[in-house]
């Protein structure tokens, strides 16, 4: 049946959970020379395998597999497929191998010589991507890598996959992968070409593993030429993103987000005495391209505390600020004065009941609003025990009127905006999610300050029975 398909450009089976093999044969396929043939397809572009519960494999070992004009490949919740070329049977009593290559994604027998996107996820039972040999041709121009909640996925990039990876990748992403020990092996160190690099909720404790070499103590060079995003998001057990000694560059980096990574040290001042606290980053460090980074209440204390050039932060346009848990903390506001450029600020799980510049005499306090940046965009996400966004007629109208954007989102305990809607004058788009608390959005007397708003989306408010509440005769 599959030498009837050569003409085939785009396979997808969805939902089909009696299918256990996509290519089943019964009798062997075998050339002129009695040798095994191969089962090709020439012009299929796209593969995708959905929802196929039952799915052990695409065809079992005894061929080669070759997909020559292959671009998109994606498999998800396939639950039951440990191998792409499996070594089971159809029978029901299905004997288990203790082979080293069982529960491996890809071996040699798999050919594809032009994929440029694999995407997969919910693969419950697959260990590795690959496993010591692929074939020659496959892989090598592979741009775009997804993996995404496959549990049982100890590393993504082998060292027998990044001679072949390292040449073209440009984006790596990997969520909720639990089991994962490391993202690379050593020859990490080549990826040239990798420019995102986004490793989120997984288990992970080290980005790179390391290469123990027996009496040698040698500084490791990182070189991530092309990186321009850089993304480590709620990994809780991330300890390094190597162990040993090792210097890191970044020449093109844009773009650093980092939250819920605590046993690792972001960003230091140089003055590390531990190999396994060695940060990743050092503020003085340079990183000419930087535009978007996330500090820690920890981060900006030391850097509140250190004396750095004034203009260190002069390029950066958008700042998350993250891990504020003390209630009793004030908002930093004279830490934005470092921020000479900024237009976007996110404030992620962090406990202030509201935001307010800092208690001071009024003209210290004029003097530190004069100096802030004009920020176009603001988004609060997970601020649970926020209650009003600022007092009433409070000088924050005067910081906020710059406002253009505005995002609210998972703000348990606010009740409504009206407090802060004065300042909105300026405000062409609103977006409040998930604040399960808020009742209404505004008062009516205050509805005149959206008068330049544009667009408005209100979702899982399950609390509000109005948009724009009536006051007492209105």
């Amino acid at each position: 049946m599959a030498e009837c398909l050569k003409q085939l450009k785009s396979l997808e089976i969805v939902y089909c959970n009696s299918i256990q093999l996509i290519i089943s044969i019964e009798e062997p396929l075998t050339k002129e020379d009695g040798k095994r043939d191969a089962i090709s397809f020439p012009r299929l572009n796209s593969l995708k395998l959905k929802r196929l519960h039952n799915l052990i494999g695409f065809c079992h070992e005894d061929y080669v597999i070759e997909f020559q004009s292959l671009n998109i490949l994606e498999i998800a919740h396939c639950p039951e497929l440990k191998g792409f070329i499996t070594n089971k049977t159809l029978k029901k009593d299905i004997a288990t191998t203790n082979s080293a290559t069982d529960e491996v994604l890809f071996n040699e027998k798999v050919v594809f010589p032009n994929l440029e996107k694999m995407t997969i996820s919910h693969l419950r039972n697959v260990k590795r991507i690959c496993y010591n040999q692929l074939h020659q041709n496959s892989f090598c121009n592979l741009k775009e890598l997804k993996v995404e909640y496959c549990d049982g996925l100890l590393n993504i990039l082998s060292s027998s996959l990044l001679g072949v990876f390292q040449g073209h990748l440009e984006m790596l992403t990997v969520t909720d992968c639990a089991s994962l020990e490391q993202v690379f092996e050593l020859e990490g160190s080549g990826l040239l070409y990798l420019e995102s690099l986004n490793v989120d909720k997984c288990g992970v404790e080290e980005i790179v593993s390391e290469k123990i070499i027996e009496g040698l103590q040698q500084d490791i060079l990182f070189e991530f030429c092309q990186l321009s995003s850089l993304v480590l998001w709620n990994l809780p057990k991330l300890k390094c993103f190597y162990l040993g000694v090792h210097t890191t560059v970044w020449p093109m980096l844009k773009k650093l987000k980092t939250w819920r990574c605590e046993k690792i040290k972001i960003f230091g001042n140089g003055k590390s005495d531990s190999e396994i606290q060695q940060p990743l980053f050092l503020i003085e460090m340079d990183i000419p391209q930087l535009e978007e980074v996330y500090f820690t209440s920890d981060d900006i204390a030391m850097i509140s505390d250190g004396k750095f050039a004034s203009n260190i932060f002069s390029d950066i346009k958008s700042l998350g600020i993250t891990d504020y848990l003390n209630q009793s903390i004030v908002f930093p506001f004279c830490f934005l004065q470092k921020f000479h450029n900024l237009q976007m600020l996110e404030v992620v799980a962090c406990n202030f009941k509201e935001l307010s510049p800092y208690e001071s005499d009024a003209g210290e306090e004029e003097d530190m609003i004069c100096t802030l940046p004009k920020i176009k965009r603001f988004k609060l996400n997970g601020c649970y025990k926020i209650t009003q966004l600022w007092k009433q007629d409070s000088r924050m109208d005067n910081i906020c009127a710059s406002f253009e954007t505005l995002e609210v989102w998972s703000c348990y305990s606010l009740i409504n905006l009206a407090s802060a809607s004065s300042s909105f004058q300026n405000l062409t788009y609103l977006d409040v999610l998930y604040c399960k608390g808020m009742t209404e959005l505004i008062v009516s007397s205050k509805a005149q300050s959206l008068g330049c708003l544009v667009r408005m989306k209100i979702r899982e408010c399950e609390m509000m029975t109005e948009i724009v509440a009536s006051e007492g005769a209105d």
